[in-house]
């Protein structure tokens, strides 16, 4: 379990966790506000996170990585032109082989098409 899950979990802030394990250590943060890990939690749920420009996804169950799959086939169906995987990654989040993954998905289901190789590979709705 990480810190993250944790701190999920408990209710409790990352830094509020820190602080407990490592007393003296943490500079002392105010605590998390009431219901602020369900928040948090319902986000990732959806696939995205509760700090908005954390790129973090949840692929880990069916469910996630239908979700991720369903975000990036809106985003590359609201490009108007090919779009390559980096600026997938900027608009959904995700690492480099969660895109990847998800555009291999998309791409044996026929609803994506591609054109290119490696860095120059782009995408586009079949």
């Amino acid at each position: 379990m990480t810190i993250s899950e944790l701190a999920d979990r408990s209710g409790k802030s990352v830094s509020q966790i820190i602080a407990w394990a490592l007393p003296g250590k943490s500079g002392g943060s105010k605590p998390a506000a009431p219901g602020a890990a369900a928040k948090k939690t319902a986000a990732k749920a959806a696939g995205g996170s509760s700090t908005g420009g954390s790129k973090n996804v949840n692929t880990r169950t069916p469910e996630g990585r239908a979700a991720y799959d369903i975000a990036v086939f809106d985003a590359v169906s609201a490009s108007k032109k090919p779009i390559g995987s980096s600026k997938l990654r900027k608009a959904i989040g995700g690492t480099p082989l969660q895109l990847r993954t998800s555009l291999n998905r998309l791409i044996e289901e026929g609803k994506v098409t591609y054109q290119g190789k490696a860095r120059a590979t782009k995408y586009a709705l079949r």
